[in-house]
């Protein structure tokens, strides 16, 4: 090791990721590293989610050519995805907490942030319906759906790059 405050955080398989104590990637033998709490795995997929809203947002004016049902669909679409990149990154934050603990006290935890993420996202749906009439609705669940595909996406991205 070339510094003290350099500690193993995990290893799986034949990788190995070293992180500082102050939180900044270190790069070590060619591994993914944690870089501010997010993962390489789940920065590609808020990347590919966000392309993926800007994609919806570009088709629903083309499908929608009136600035107010475009835009309120845009908007929606937005927050959607931008809410839905919120969502993985406290999903990645638990899970990487759960997995240090025990089996019961794992299964608790993972549960009661389940909770929290549900009870954290649901009120900001509300005030947008109830608030905002002109976004769409149903433009917020196409961007919560862009994060599933983003997801979809990058695995298969990851598997290539793996056979190769």
């Amino acid at each position: 090791m070339a510094s003290a405050n350099i500690r193993l955080v995990r290893c799986d398989g034949s990788r190995e990721k070293y992180v500082r104590s102050n939180k900044k990637a270190v790069q070590v033998k060619g591994a993914e590293f944690i870089m501010l709490g997010i993962s390489d795995t789940v920065r590609k997929i808020i990347v590919i989610t966000c392309g993926l809203g800007l994609f919806f947002c570009a088709l629903s004016f083309i499908f929608y050519p009136t600035l107010a049902g475009g835009a309120g669909i845009s908007a929606g679409i937005a927050i959607g995805a931008i809410l839905a990149s919120i969502k993985l990154i406290f999903l990645e934050r638990s899970l990487r907490k759960s997995i240090e603990m025990e089996k019961k006290q794992s299964a608790k935890y993972a549960r009661t942030q389940y909770l929290i993420r549900l009870v954290l996202i649901a009120p900001i749906l509300v005030i947008v319906a109830v608030n905002h009439p002109t976004v769409n609705l149903f433009g917020v669940f196409a961007g919560f759906a862009s994060a599933h595909i983003a997801t979809y996406v990058s695995g298969r991205i990851l598997s290539k790059s793996e056979k190769q």
